[in-house]
């Protein structure tokens, strides 16, 4: 990838003439030389792509052919100013963000694919893989059980991560289908289908509408949660299930609470009731929280905050039928074909050592990308996006839903493992 190169003010044009005649002309001449090799370094740096810094091990090849370059080899003379732009920011953004980026099809992720827990046998780019009914793609065997499939392990750099702010860009211009250029990211170079649904666009990112969440709505849903009788976002049913989840697997008794994506607050209530002491929400909206316990973040603001050292920590994760929209452009993102693993590493990167999380995604036996509702979770995407987690509750990831039409939620409980 060539970057724009780096020209230090006035050093491509020193005047030696001007030394010459003075008794300090060998020192001055040394000088510039030393500033010509300075330029001739730094151009190289800034325009190789196979970054080699402390987001990755040197062994790691994160080369890769530009975005912007393939759309001007496949059609050259035309010109799409949202592509240029588009794929210019993606561009920048898998240049920096290092290997979490460089997962683009199954030799890529067997390289970092491990069974069970930390510490079992790692997959290599010579893996053969097989493909086993129902489409599930396995090393050696199709998975059994909780320690016997599929968990990736990856070099995360969390500072370069926050600092892309490409992560956090909206757009509400983008066609009915994915760009031809961008399948083989989402799709894992071919080996999850992209099936077309109905294409929505909700301005929720950078809109104008503000949410309200009063102290006395959110003490209402607690109580009404604690009864069994919150409607939530998805049910009575649903909302009970993540309640019992929320109090039963997790532990969160005095401890700090990030939620990812809650327009309303019934995930917050759920943590509030299991006796969290602060529930900070992330979400695309901006939301004006009155209750003491809950603070909220916009994505930009959330970046802002950690990035200047406001955010802190936190004890657990809570999110549910969320990030499967990450990077689809439903609600006023940008398209992203990371846009869902970008997002809980950010999460990953702000939470404690040993950190809980409850992951709630739609789960398909086929893995797929319904455009663009969401993503389905199948033996590819769960491991995917969970990377660096290691699941705590000893269920499989539920594949026996049928085919990648029928999604259902699915919950599961994680440990952060470094």
């Amino acid at each position: 990838m060539t970057s724009p190169q780096l020209h230090p003010e006035n050093k491509s044009s020193f005047d030696f003439s001007a030394i010459t005649s003075r008794p300090y002309a060998i020192f001055g001449v040394v000088i510039a030389s030393l500033l010509v090799i300075n330029q001739i370094y730094y151009s190289h740096v800034m325009s190789s792509s196979n970054l080699s810094s402390s987001s990755s091990s040197p062994s790691y090849d994160l080369s890769f052919t530009p975005l912007v370059e393939i759309l001007n080899t496949r059609n050259p003379g035309e010109y799409s100013p949202w592509k240029q732009e588009l794929y210019t920011r993606l561009d920048h953004m898998r240049s920096k963000c290092g290997v979490p980026c460089s997962i683009n099809s199954i030799d890529d992720f067997y390289k970092f694919a491990t069974r069970g827990y930390p510490g079992g046998t790692r997959g290599s780019s010579s893996t053969t893989t097989t493909t086993s009914s129902p489409g599930i793609i396995t090393a050696d065997k199709e998975p059994t059980g909780s320690n016997s499939e599929v968990r990736l392990e990856v070099p995360i750099n969390c500072q370069q991560i926050f600092e892309l702010k490409e992560i956090d860009a909206g757009d509400m211009t983008f066609p009915p289908a994915p760009p031809e250029e961008l399948v083989p990211l989402y799709t894992l170079g071919g080996s999850i289908p992209v099936v077309p649904n109905e294409v929505l666009k909700s301005a929720y990112l950078n809109g104008n509408d503000k949410l309200i969440w009063t102290r006395e709505d959110v003490e209402t849903r607690k109580e009404l949660l604690k009864k069994g009788e919150l409607t939530g976002t998805y049910g009575i049913p649903e909302t009970n299930k993540i309640r019992d989840f929320v109090l039963n697997k997790m532990s969160i008794y005095g401890k700090s609470v990030l939620v990812i994506g809650s327009e309303r607050p019934w995930l917050e209530a759920a943590a509030l009731l299991a006796g969290a002491a602060k529930v900070t929400t992330l979400e695309y909206a901006e939301i004006d929280s009155q209750h003491p316990q809950i603070d909220t973040y916009t994505p930009s603001a959330f970046r802002a905050a950690y990035m200047d050292g406001t955010l802190g920590t936190f004890d657990a994760i809570l999110s549910h039928s969320s990030l499967e929209h990450s990077g689809l452009g439903r609600y006023g993102d940008a398209l992203n074909p990371w846009g869902d693993i970008l997002s809980l590493a950010r999460a990953w990167c702000v939470t404690k050592e040993h950190g809980q999380m409850m992951l709630g995604l739609p789960t398909c036996s086929k893995d797929a990308v319904l455009w663009n509702i969401h993503r389905c979770y199948g033996p590819i995407r769960w491991p995917l996006i969970t990377m660096n987690w290691v699941k705590t509750d000893g269920r499989d990831y539920s594949y026996e839903a049928d085919g990648i039409g029928s999604a259902i939620g699915v919950l599961h409980a994680f440990k952060k493992v470094s």
